[in-house]
């Protein structure tokens, strides 16, 4: 999926803008104001490496999903220098249920302005 799509090896630079006075926090005055999408200098195989995590969970399952779903929310951190501008976190319990008696849960956190580019 890396290599088929571009947005999951994109990278955002910040708008080179220069602000007016009557610019609002919102706005960006200026040039262009428009934030420019490009590839990511990383490896495919460097983007999934920093974006997959595979976690075996001991404990509490619903408690760990839910402690890294509540974290996701407000304390995801992209760097947008370098990508990757999302990630997926797999969380496993074995013998818990299932058809194999096994627990999993898929987190996906992502920089949401990625579902706006075509």
């Amino acid at each position: 999926a890396i290599v088929r799509h571009p947005m999951l090896r994109a990278v955002a630079r910040e708008p080179n803008v220069t602000r007016s006075n009557d610019a609002g926090p919102f706005f960006h005055g200026g040039k262009d104001g428009r934030w420019m999408w490009m590839p990511s200098s990383l490896s495919k195989e460097e983007l999934a490496r920093r974006a997959l995590t595979v976690e075996d969970v001991k404990g509490e399952f619903d408690v760990t999903c839910q402690r890294y779903f509540e974290s996701s929310l407000d304390k995801s951190m992209f760097d947008f220098n370098t990508g990757p501008l999302w990630q997926v976190r797999l969380l496993r319990q074995s013998g818990f249920r299932g058809p194999r008696g096994d627990r999993s849960a898929l987190l996906f956190s992502f920089v949401h302005s990625m579902d706006d580019q075509k």
